[in-house]
């Protein structure tokens, strides 16, 4: 989140471009370039997110740089929305996209791709039923 610039989102097509960014220090996961589906919701969220001060970050420092603090900014919005900061990590949200791909329908290969896993059993953990009650 803290690499994520404009150019690498597609709101027309709901997509964001995973991608080196070595003049950042920035690379990927398994060091493979992706584009990744963003959800309808998240979609129309994006389209209004202001672009701040000119800056080609999605997610901006008030100066308009790579924002440094983006750990100690999650732990304030999860303690805001009532979560347990510790328990609700960066980590969470790549499995959160998984498990929901899957949920959706997505083909296992698919969202494996996605993720960069280099093992379908890797993928498969997040296939595990949800303990919601309905």
């Amino acid at each position: 989140m803290m690499y994520l610039g404009w150019p690498d989102v597609n709101l027309r097509l709901r997509t964001i471009r995973v991608t080196a960014k070595p003049d950042l220090g920035f690379s990927q996961k398994r060091w493979g370039e992706r584009e990744v589906p963003v959800p309808v919701r998240l979609a129309n969220i994006l389209e209004r997110h202001p672009q701040t001060n000119g800056s080609t970050f999605m997610f901006p420092s008030p100066t308009g740089n790579r924002e440094q603090n983006m750990l100690r900014l999650r732990k304030e919005v999860a303690e805001r929305a009532g979560l347990d900061p510790p328990a609700s990590d960066l980590k969470t949200f790549r499995s959160t996209y998984a498990t929901r791909m899957l949920r959706q329908g997505f083909d296992i290969r698919t969202v494996q791709d996605w993720m960069r896993h280099k093992s379908l059993e890797t993928t498969m953990r997040y296939l595990v039923p949800g303990n919601r009650c309905t």
